[in-house]
C-alpha cells in the first residue's frame, strides 16, 4: 500500500516536472530563421528584438519598421537573407542586429536611399566573407560617415 502511494506521488512529481520544463522551453523559443514574406519577417524580427524588453532595441526597431515600409521586393529579399545569415552565425539582437537595422534605417533616411541596394550587397558580402567583428566595424563606420555627411549638409545650408 505504501509502495503504491509512493509510486503515484513519484509519477505525479515527474509529470509536473516534465510539464513545467516543456512550458518553460516554449517561452524561450529560439528563432532559427526568418520568413521570406517581408510582412512576416517584420513580425518575426520584432519578436526577436524585443525578447529582452530593452527600450533602446524597441526604439531602433520602431525606426526600422517605419523606414522599411516602402522598400522594393529586391531590397526586402536581401535584408531577409542577411538577417538569416546573421542568425545562422548566432548573432545577438543588442550587439549585432541593432547595428544592422540602424544601418538600414540610416541609409533609407539619408539622401543616399537610392544606394540602399548597393549598401545591402556590400553588407551581404561582408557577412559572408568576414568575421563578426569586421561586420560590426562596417556598421559603426557607416554610422560615423552618415554623421559626418549630416554635419557637412548643415554647414552647406548655413554657408
Amino acid at each position: 500500500m505504501a509502495n503504491d502511494s509512493f509510486q503515484k506521488i513519484l509519477t505525479l512529481i515527474i509529470f509536473i516536472s516534465i510539464s513545467f520544463f516543456s512550458f518553460s522551453q516554449d517561452k524561450q523559443k529560439k528563432t532559427n530563421y526568418f520568413s521570406n514574406d517581408f510582412s512576416l519577417y517584420i513580425q518575426e524580427i520584432s519578436d526577436f528584438m524585443t525578447k529582452s524588453d530593452n527600450q533602446d532595441l524597441k526604439i531602433i526597431l520602431n525606426r526600422y519598421k517605419t523606414a522599411v515600409s516602402d522598400l522594393s521586393p529586391n531590397e526586402q529579399e536581401i535584408i531577409i537573407r542577411i538577417s538569416n545569415k546573421m542568425l545562422t552565425r548566432k548573432l545577438k539582437p543588442k550587439q549585432h542586429f541593432s547595428k544592422f537595422l540602424s544601418s538600414i534605417t540610416i541609409t533609407v533616411n539619408s539622401s543616399e536611399k537610392k544606394d540602399l541596394l548597393n549598401w545591402l550587397r556590400v553588407v551581404e558580402d561582408v557577412v559572408d566573407q568576414s568575421t563578426v567583428k569586421t561586420t560590426m566595424l562596417l556598421f559603426d563606420f557607416h554610422k560615423k560617415i552618415d554623421g559626418i555627411s549630416n554635419i557637412r549638409d548643415e554647414s552647406d545650408r548655413k554657408g
